[in-house]
């Protein structure tokens, strides 16, 4: 009776600390992915809403300037072939509003639109505004959705891992209801057969050793039956039973001892066993977070959306001019100063397309960059601030215009036996990311680049003295795709390009150290000869 209630208390112990640490892994999944979604559809929205008012302005130049309300009319219809575009308003300086339009989704308008608005300018003079308005709607209920799913997941998960539980509660309990069986059968003195436990282990043992017990007693009681014409023999038997008897139980009990000992080597064994698994588990975890694999395609994916999505919409924007060109000519009515305003336009646009494929070739690139092995195939020795000063000619198109000076404080005899290919990427890397980052467009500044060598180190300061760094930013500066600038052109995979080439491929360390609004300073620490080298220079020698 007692070790069934004993049982019974394990088993629902289990079961309750189960369904409980469900509930709250439950709760938590559900808060934490509810608050980082909501975030990052917040994010994206107003990703969309930038990308989306902007080339509005472009579409709508032409139709404002030429007072062509029938193409501002076709071009607002158009926009609300997208689902997310609640409310759309054109103005012309001039007359006032020439498009006003709101979509069918009345009930959703005040708690779920968002809306941006941008002048129209042409020839540096503004002659009309765009208001656009994007709902929430859709995105939100696809995050309810999404979250629901993952909700039901873990339930279904739980109730998995209980049904298992019990099974395994009860695998675990069945010898031990097997052996009490067994023992009450002794002690009602029954006569059965043995007790049969086959789990290879003490509980076993113990079993068989019971059997053993068992039928030397009824080995014991037929004897004392034969035995009952001689009383003082049965008692002198007995006795020599008994002590015959109390040695085996001593002997029982060394094995018990013995076995309790090797029950806690086990457990240190065990517990050792543990440590290391868990140090393992966040050797893992930090390996992760640079390995990318999943996440890559996913970041990649995003990023590219925008240009391609950019790029889409001015090849129909132009494709709807062309056809309007054509139809002009072939009637007649071209005139010269509308054929100069239609290249103009042409221009401008295929300009746009350019640029924003470029960008999503760029981040492509970057991506294989990330993905792939990062080492170089090619080596040779070169002078470090040589090297160093056609990097930044390369670059120079990138800051000409900009109000920002290098000062390179490097020796000229500073000579290193490495991969130059490496140093372009990381340098290059760096360099865009303080233009993106440190400064904005009009900020005056300084970047810093100094090196020197020590016992057979090369030392490297890259210094800006820009905005600085936040310091709960810093932390994730090396992570991929993480950037504050990403509507400004930040991709985040830059300084995760910097941390994979010093780390695998120059085989160093490099840090990061900021204070906010005086600047940031890369320190990057690598073999002045590259191992890689020094072991084909030694079986060069020694083959």
């Amino acid at each position: 009776m007692n070790s069934k209630m004993i049982l019974n208390r394990i088993w629902k112990k289990l079961l309750l600390v189960t369904i409980l640490g469900m509930v709250f892994t439950l709760l938590s999944t559900y808060m934490v992915q509810w608050q980082v979604t909501k975030q990052q559809v917040e994010a994206d929205l107003q990703g969309e809403l930038e990308v989306l008012i902007t080339v509005a302005v472009k579409a709508f130049e032409q139709p404002l300037w030429n007072l062509n309300q029938e193409l501002v009319k076709g071009l607002g219809d158009a926009y609300f072939q997208d689902e997310k575009v609640g409310s759309l308003r054109v103005f012309d300086e001039g007359i006032g509003p020439v498009y006003e339009r709101i979509s069918g989704l009345e009930e959703h308008q005040d708690q779920y639109l968002l809306y941006a608005t941008k002048p129209v300018i042409v020839r540096d003079q503004q002659i009309g505004t765009v208001e656009i308005g994007i709902t929430r709607y859709f995105a939100d209920q696809e995050l309810q959705g999404t979250l629901w799913s993952q909700i039901i997941q873990m339930i279904l998960l739980g109730v998995v891992l209980s049904v298992i539980l019990a099974i395994s509660i009860q695998q675990i309990t069945r010898p031990f209801k097997t052996i009490k069986a067994g023992i009450e059968t002794v002690g009602r003195s029954e006569t059965k057969g043995d007790i049969i436990v086959e789990t290879n282990d003490e509980l076993e043992e113990l079993a068989n050793q019971f059997n053993k017990m068992r039928h030397r007693i009824e080995d014991d009681n037929r004897k004392i039956q034969s035995m009952n014409h001689n009383l003082e023999q049965i008692v002198t038997e007995r006795t020599r039973e008994l002590n015959r008897k109390n040695q085996e139980l001593e002997t029982s009990f060394e094995e018990v001892h013995e076995v309790k000992d090797q029950l806690e080597v086990k457990n240190t064994e065990l517990e050792h066993v543990v440590s290391e698994l868990r140090g393992a588990q966040e050797q893992l975890v930090q390996s992760a977070k640079m390995a990318l694999l999943g996440e890559l395609v996913a970041g990649v994916a995003h990023e590219i959306n925008t240009p391609i999505g950019v790029s889409l919409t001015m090849s129909t924007f132009m494709e709807n001019e062309i056809d309007d060109l054509i139809k002009d000519v072939e009637s007649g009515k071209i005139t010269k100063r509308k054929l100069m305003s239609d290249l103009e336009t042409f221009s401008d646009s295929t300009s746009s397309m350019t640029r924003n494929l470029i960008r999503a070739g760029d981040l492509i690139a970057s991506f294989k960059q990330v993905a792939v092995d990062q080492s170089s195939h090619q080596s040779r020795t070169f002078y470090f601030k040589e090297y160093m000063d056609e990097i930044l000619r390369n670059l120079h198109g990138k800051y000409k215009k900009r109000p920002i000076t290098f000062d390179i404080q490097i020796p000229d005899d500073l000579v290193i036996e490495s991969y130059p290919g490496a140093y372009s990427q990381i340098f290059t890397n760096l360099t865009m990311n303080a233009l993106i980052h440190a400064y904005d467009l009009e900020d005056e500044g300084t970047i810093t680049i100094s090196a020197n060598a020590s016992d057979d180190r090369l030392n490297i300061w890259f210094s800006d003295d820009g905005c600085g760094i936040l310091s709960e930013e810093i932390t994730k500066v090396f992570e991929p795709f993480f950037t504050t600038k990403r509507d400004s052109g930040g991709s985040g995979l830059g300084l995760s390009i910097v941390f994979n080439t010093v780390e695998q491929v120059l085989r160093g360390k490099v840090t990061v150290s900021s204070i906010e609004g005086e600047g940031t300073t890369f320190y990057i620490n690598v073999p002045l000869v590259h191992p890689d080298i020094e072991v084909e220079k030694e079986q060069l020698i020694n083959p």
